[in-house]
């Protein structure tokens, strides 16, 4: 109960002082959705000053991040006379309430980034340390760093440099890749809005690339930087030299580092955790997961966006329809048949597409790395989406009341969809695509669920903010990235 005060307090408090994070939040969903709200009428709705609806907002996302016990409405009973609880004091206190300077200090950005390392320092005070995201990224960050100190220290304590290190890779892993319940924004996206479109870094900011991450091998040196090809993918990258003292020697050129970088205005800079290896100790396959840090450049995802395009044309003309329902045992068959199909027909998809696709790596197997670990008799559904590819969702057949879908249990409906719609097996593009089909014929929908839906992509960016925006999942690997 005192951090749910607090927290509401400090939306109060944040109004008093000027110090704009709840209106950041509302000025961004303006640009979104053309109200400053969602869920709420905001009728009088003054943006500078408190405000009801903005009260009953922040109590119900507090509630919905602390609440172990399911989803909760914007409009439910605690969150209606709870806000006006707090707003009869707040509109007691507004005229007196005194600026809070120490706040005011604490959250205005600079006026200026002399380098990345400042920026960086920015970001991380706005996701971590922001009372508005602390409940949400700052919670979850603490939580992981107390676990990772847990799991790592030794009883003496003697290991604690490395288990600092380890804490420090992983916030900043957390910083790059995190994305915030409101508006599955990113912490560049964040730094930015906070600054204002009329800051001089505020594009800057927003076009801070994500984290690269892997193995690199040091080819050149220039005065400024050096040159390094990422071994996974073969990419190279212009590193500048500030902060990297140990790559300075002669010897060093051809030596191989496992390193994370950052892309910031035009260079890349190194960010995190460094460490030397041997040729001998890197395995001729780099790790997934840094192999597709490089795929997920912003650049490279329009590439994988192209062949999803192929993939879906193929899909719909193989299957007939746009989601098909299949058991575990039948999958690999299924696969086989279609990637068949895929690479036979390939001329003739190719016509009904964008004549500016890129067909490289076209007739690869799109599916050698799929390993689903289900149960041989659960039903898988699948779908191929322009925007996040092959999706295989287990346990949600039920929220597709088709004519094709034989699995299908009326009984089990409900509780399908909510899957659908608040679990993270689906992405938005699934979610909006079950709705859009079948919406109709439901028979659950009540208030709450017309609030949701209402302001779905608010909804969608809310409970599916991890996997909201597109990214590469591994499930196709082309050769646009190779040599690039």
């Amino acid at each position: 109960m005192p951090g749910f005060i607090a927290f509401v307090v400090s939306y109060f408090e944040d109004k008093i002082s000027e110090t704009k994070i709840f209106e950041t939040f509302v000025n961004t969903h303006l640009d979104l959705y053309q109200k400053p709200l969602p869920f709420y009428k905001c009728e009088d709705y003054i943006k500078e000053e408190i405000n009801l609806d903005d009260v009953k907002f922040v109590i119900w996302y507090y509630l919905e991040l602390s609440s172990k016990s399911g989803i909760s409405s914007p409009n439910n009973r605690l969150v209606q006379i709870s806000a006006l609880i707090f707003m009869e004091i707040f509109e007691l206190e507004y005229e007196y309430a005194p600026e809070n300077e120490a706040l005011i200090k604490f959250y205005t950005p600079p006026a200026i980034f002399e380098t990345y390392y400042d920026a960086r320092d920015f970001l991380h005070k706005i996701i971590f340390e922001n009372y508005l995201l602390y409940p949400d990224t700052g919670l979850t960050i603490a939580e992981k760093q107390v676990s990772l100190f847990d799991d790592t220290l030794n009883e003496d304590h003697s290991n604690y440099q490395l288990a600092q290190v380890l804490v420090n890779e992983h916030t900043t892993e957390y910083l790059y890749n995190c994305r915030t319940k409101l508006l599955a924004l990113s912490a560049q996206e964040w730094g930015a809005e906070l600054l204002g479109a009329d800051h001089k870094f505020y594009t800057d900011l927003k076009e801070m690339s994500k984290r690269v991450i892997g193995y690199f091998q040091v080819i050149k040196r220039t005065k400024e930087h050096f040159i390094l090809k990422h071994i996974g993918t073969e990419k190279i990258f212009q590193l500048t030299r500030i902060m990297l003292d140990a790559l300075d020697d002669d010897t060093q050129l051809n030596s191989i580092h496992r390193l994370g970088i950052v892309k910031w205005r035009g260079d890349w800079w190194f960010s995190g955790m460094y460490f030397p290896l041997s040729k001998d100790s890197i395995i001729e396959n780099e790790n997934l997961e840094n192999i597709l840090s490089v795929f997920n450049l912003s650049e490279n995802l329009s590439n994988y966006q192209d062949h999803y395009k192929l993939l879906k044309k193929s899909f719909l003309k193989y299957t007939g329809h746009e989601v098909v329902f299949i058991t575990k045992v039948e999958l690999q068959k299924f696969i086989d048949k279609f990637i068949s199909y895929h690479n036979k027909n390939l001329p003739e998809v190719l016509s009904d597409v964008d004549n500016n696709v890129d067909t490289t790596n076209s007739n690869s197997n799109f599916f050698n790395q799929l390993n689903i670990p289900f149960e041989e008799n659960e039903i898988l559904t699948i779908r191929i989406s322009e925007t996040h590819g092959v999706e295989i969702v287990l346990g949600v057949e039920h929220a597709f009341p088709l004519a094709h879908n034989q699995y299908g249990k009326q009984d089990q409906m409900a509780r399908s969809f909510k899957e659908v719609f608040f679990g993270g097996g689906s992405s938005a593009d699934f979610t909006k695509y079950c709705i859009e089909t079948c919406k109709d014929k439901y028979d659950f929908m009540d208030e709450s669920w017309n609030l949701f839906i209402g302001d779905l992509d608010f909804s969608l960016r809310f409970f599916k903010s991890t996997i909201y925006h597109p990214k590469a999942t591994g499930f196709t690997r082309p050769a646009f990235i190779y040599g690039s």
